[in-house]
């Protein structure tokens, strides 16, 4: 015990933890002392705790004896014996898999407060599914009295262990992949209303594939539960946790202080360890100076233990080992969301004071000709040394040029903290002053101002600022029309990359006409053996595939194909690009065993180009575990989803990939049905990113129709009904055609839920409307087909026998 008041009343709880020599409270001890009654039930404890520990001891073997008589499993060997359980590996047999059962370490002569946190383990441990938190399968106890928990066996190394042969490989990228997948899952846990209170090494196992799994939620607080047994588990003044990793609040003895972040100040201690190969703060010495060096000592700089370990990753370490909890990270989502964005460059919300540092964090998350924003600055470079020269040489001859200067190096003076007193806080802000710039100065200048303003769209357009990039381009189509004569290639340029805007704002037919214009000029200037043709009829068959004209798109992306392999030759990525298009159209209607035949060549192709664990590699990987799922392979598709989603992680892809993949796996949960509760929760999480990050509502709607599926399949179906009319609703605000798949998908599975409600007349023009649809696109034997097929014909027999 750490201090505290004296508590209101001695409980037998208290008296428990006294016997066990788990609190040394002055105040509670002079309490009991002061009472002839509680002085006399405490040594009766201690008393029968004695002599079930000397029954315990010389039964020897009993709780493995006990063990076997847990009906339907077989044990394999114990694993790891704890100051409170021991756990064992065991077969079960009806299902035939490993799996790890715990019991109480005393086994059947555990006390009644004993097997009431073990009790309770199981209630917290109950709402957890996660693919990051061991899941429990059951629980319960034998006729001699054994509390046991059944849970998914890990085969795996602690999270030390494994982080200090990445570390020794110099692989730091992998531990900190690794702990923000760890993040992901606790976050999970505190959603849940349960903080783990004892997150370290030796409760996190890292699997084969490099997956960390939580478990031991032993001691985990729940909270806003109105359950006692588990909100009155914790008494004022009582330390629960372990030492090393405890933070300054789970040590002072309150209770009240404890919330979130003492995970958070956890995960920062093994974050610390695992890259450093040292703790923080020194375990050693007298309870009482342990306890001191946790509340006041700050920790050496991580930095400076290894030097592999940069400022921001030291910022991020630091910020999460703060003493003060309002100066650390508010949640693990907030600590998972920094490790992120110091996987990809990018400035971390740790040092988002510091403006300049968050310029220079921008630019270099943008750096790259790959990169838009990069390209961008690049042509402001090109320019301003050209212009310079011509500006030189014909000052008296054309004053336009100086004013070309003037704008661009204005625009980077805005980004030169030795010249500039403009504080600029992100690329946004940079951009934003650029486009000012180009207003006020070249007006005379058309020509040049239309690059430029092509180069911003596209910058705003990699940053996903939709409407920016719109107006920008639109500006760039109009000040490139007025040329004379009119600059048809240039034209063209802008006109197509306008219709990449519309198509990721979800405005298929604007952005069809102008994917079209663009085409229709290409094709003019060059024939249709030409890269930039190939490319807008490469977009245009996307724009088409979306408006429900499968047929014409599949056409196009063929064309695609095709000329891309005799302008670049067959192994050409860009071939791999065009035939992932093609494969997702074939996918659509129904076309699954091409569709693979597709995804498989183009993953050797983008395999052999790009490497492993590149994101081409993972965005072919993520549509082939689609296909999977329809092809009913779900441990193949499994396995291609799950490696999407570590590629995502490790290449930090963007919210929107990991949300687009955390869809897929909870709908392969849901074609599985084993775990229906997972499904939902990977549905819910991916539709939490996507509502986050302001995706469009279609892909809002893709969320809800699933989790109207799911709602179904767990017998809601009241809510399944409303999950899926939102999913419709969501379709009708996307603009999404009256005649596409989704939306034939979409009725099909609202007419299942309405024909299980009794809502036949409903159904049956559900059924009816959606073949009408999925006619276009699936041939007669269509699951989705048949199962409207044959609610018509239920809905016929009904009215036949109804006289009708």
């Amino acid at each position: 015990m750490m201090g505290g008041a004296e508590p209101q009343s001695v409980s037998q709880h208290d008296l428990e933890q006294l016997a066990m020599g788990l609190s040394d409270d002055p105040a509670l001890l002079a309490r009991v002392e002061s009472s002839p009654d509680l002085k006399a039930r405490l040594a009766q404890i201690r008393d029968d705790n004695a002599l079930l520990s000397e029954l315990a001891m010389t039964q020897g073997g009993q709780a493995v004896r006990e063990f076997d008589e847990i009906p339907g499993y077989e044990l394999l060997g114990e694993i790891h014996r704890g100051g409170q359980g021991v756990v064992y590996r065991a077969r079960q047999r009806s299902a035939d898999r490993v799996v790890a059962v715990k019991t109480l370490l005393q086994g059947s002569f555990a006390t009644e407060g004993q097997r009431h946190r073990f009790e309770r383990e199981v209630k917290l441990a109950a709402r957890l599914q996660h693919p990051g938190i061991v899941t429990l399968h059951e629980s319960g106890r034998t006729a001699t009295g054994l509390n046991f928990i059944v849970m998914e066996f890990v085969e795996g190394e602690t999270v030390d262990r494994w982080s200090k042969r990445m570390r020794e490989a110099g692989r730091t990228r992998d531990i900190v992949t690794l702990f923000a997948t760890m993040c992901d899952a606790i976050r999970y846990a505190h959603q849940r209303g349960v903080i783990h209170r004892d997150l370290k090494p030796g409760n996190v196992l890292v699997d084969a594939k490099g997956q960390p799994h939580v478990l031991d939620f032993g001691i985990a607080k729940a909270l806003n539960d109105d359950d006692d047994e588990l909100v009155g588990m914790t008494r004022t003044g009582e330390f629960v946790g372990t030492l090393a990793y405890a933070a300054p609040e789970q040590v002072s003895g309150d209770p009240d202080l404890v919330d979130i972040r003492i995970d958070v100040y956890a995960i920062g201690v093994m974050l610390y360890e695992a890259l450093t190969g040292e703790r923080p703060i020194k375990t050693v010495g007298s309870l009482s100076s342990i306890v001191a060096r946790i509340s006041t000592e700050l920790p050496l700089a991580a930095s400076k233990v290894s030097d592999e370990i940069d400022a921001d990753l030291n910022t991020i370490v630091m910020t999460a080992l703060a003493k003060l909890p309002r100066e650390r990270y508010q949640s693990a989502d907030d600590l998972r969301d920094d490790l992120v964005r110091w996987l990809g460059h990018r400035a971390i919300a740790a040092r988002s004071h510091d403006f300049w540092y968050v310029a220079r964090k921008g630019l270099w998350r943008h750096r790259v000709p790959a990169t838009i924003a990069g390209v961008f600055l690049f042509m402001i470079v090109g320019f301003l040394a050209v212009t310079s020269v011509l500006a030189f040489r014909l000052e008296r001859e054309n004053r336009g040029l100086e004013q070309t200067v003037s704008a661009i190096g204005q625009a980077l003076a805005r980004v030169d903290q030795e010249t500039s007193n403009v504080q600029v806080s992100d690329l946004e802000e940079f951009l934003a002053g650029t486009n000012e710039a180009l207003g006020r100065w070249l007006k005379d200048r058309p020509d040049i101002a239309a690059s430029l303003r092509n180069s911003l769209g596209l910058a705003y357009l990699d940053m996903e600022k939709f409407a920016d990039a719109e107006t920008q381009l639109r500006q760039a189509v109009e000040l490139r029309k007025s040329l004379r004569p009119p600059a048809e290639a240039a034209i063209a340029e802008s006109e197509h990359n306008l219709g990449r805007v519309l198509w990721r704002m979800e405005r298929f037919d604007e952005a069809a006409e102008v994917y079209k214009s663009a085409l229709k000029l290409r094709m003019e200037l060059y024939g249709p053996e030409n890269e930039d043709v190939v490319r807008t009829t490469h977009h245009l068959a996307q724009v088409l595939q979306d408006l429900g004209r499968p047929q014409q798109a599949v056409e196009m992306w063929e064309r695609t194909v095709e000329a891309r392999r005799k302008l670049l030759g067959p192994q050409s990525p860009d071939v791999a690009n065009s035939m992932l298009g093609l494969a997702t159209c074939l996918q659509l209607m129904g076309r699954l065993h091409e569709a693979q035949g597709k995804l498989e060549a183009a993953l050797r192709i983008v395999e052999t180009s790009y490497g492993a664990d590149s994101l081409p590699v993972g965005r072919v990987k993520f549509r082939l575990g689609s296909v999977l799922i329809d092809l009913d392979r779900l441990s193949e598709a499994e396995t291609m989803l799950n490696d999407t989603r570590r590629i995502n992680a490790l290449k930090n892809s963007g919210t929107l990939d990991m949300a687009r993949t955390l869809h897929e796996l909870g709908r392969l949960e849901l074609m599985r049905g084993t775990n229906l509760t997972l499904a939902e929760t990977y549905t819910r999480d991916a539709r939490s990113m996507r509502e986050r990050w302001g995706n469009p509502r279609r892909s809002l709607a893709e969320s809800d129709l699933q989790l109207g599926r799911i709602a179904a399949a767990q017998g809601d179906l009241e809510a399944a009904e409303r999950k899926i009319r939102s999913g419709i609703a969501l379709l009708d605000q996307a603009s999404v055609a009256e005649v596409h798949c989704e939306r034939g998908f979409a009725l099909t599975w609202l007419a299942e839920v309405l024909w299980r409600r009794e809502k036949y007349a409903d159904a049956e023009d559900c059924a009816r409307n959606a073949n009408a649809i999925l006619a276009e696109f699936r041939d007669a034997n269509d699951e989705q087909f048949v199962s409207n097929e044959q609610i018509l014909a239920k809905a016929l027999a009904m009215r036949r026998a109804n006289g009708r």
